[in-house]
């Protein structure tokens, strides 16, 4: 509900608590990288997506959210 309304500090909270209890929940993982990458918090949410990935390898939003990040850093 909270990640729906933009409210994005309360419900960083709330998929903080649930991966607590289910550390392994792969969309609490993708959920905060969703959030830290609306925050700017471009690293942060980097790895959250790479955590995504190693959980659910499966998880192909987690895929298409690395490449939007990879790509606007630009050529290496």
């Amino acid at each position: 509900m909270y990640y729906k309304n933009g409210a994005y500090e309360k419900a960083e909270e709330e998929y903080n608590k649930v991966l607590q209890h289910y550390p392994n929940d792969s969309e609490a993982h993708f959920k905060l990288g969703v959030i830290y990458y609306k925050k700017g918090l471009i690293e942060k949410s980097l790895f959250k997506f790479l955590e995504v990935t190693s959980i659910d390898p499966k998880y192909s939003k987690a895929y298409f959210n690395l490449g939007t990040i990879f790509s606007s850093r630009g050529p290496y």
